[in-house]
Order: C-alpha cells, then structure tokens, then sequence
C-alpha cells in the first residue's frame, strides 16, 4: 500500500484521501478492493515517518477535510521502493524461467 500511495501522491500537488482510495482502486497492483481504514492507517504511518504531510482544507462547503502531500524523504522513498520492486520483478521473472525449463 505504502508504494502506491506515494506513487499517487508524487502524481498530483495534493490530495485528499478519499481520492487516493479511488485511485489506489484503479491502479492494477492490488488484487482486491482497497480498505479505506487501511490508507488512511498508512497515510498516518507515512506522517509519522516524514514520507507525507497533510493539512486541513476548509474551502468549499461542508466540513474540512485533510489532504495529503509527498515530501521529499517520501520522493526519496519511492524510488527506492521502485528499485526494491523491480529486482523482485526480475527475481520472479528469473525463478519462472527456472520453472519453464523443469522436465
């Protein structure tokens, strides 16, 4: 979850959560419906780590609402969670070049 959601927030200025579930959804990296406790436990964790920060919007009507920024640590984060990522990839692709050579 931590991956994506820096990925979406790298993607945009700002944003609130409940778009970045909308979008997590849309990304085809998770394999079921993404739970909203879930972000907003990791976009709470990433707060902490300094990955992310958030203020509270109050334009517009009805009540405020918190949105969410990349820093530059989770700028930091995400690439290195991409190069994490790509040596599993090439890991899988190896092991299932391994299983297609089995007799």
């Amino acid at each position: 979850m931590e991956p994506a959601l820096l990925y979406l927030l790298s993607k945009k200025e700002r944003a609130h959560g409940y778009d970045l579930i909308a979008q997590a959804n849309e990304l085809a990296i998770c394999d079921t419906v993404v739970d909203a406790a879930a972000v907003y436990r990791v976009l709470r964790q990433m707060e902490e780590g300094g990955l992310a920060q958030s203020d509270w919007d109050t334009s517009g009507g009805g009540p405020a609402k918190r949105v969410y920024e990349i820093t530059p640590a989770g700028e930091e984060h995400l690439k290195a969670w991409a190069d994490t990522l790509r040596r599993r990839a090439q890991s899988m692709l190896d092991f299932a070049g391994e299983c297609d050579s089995l007799p």
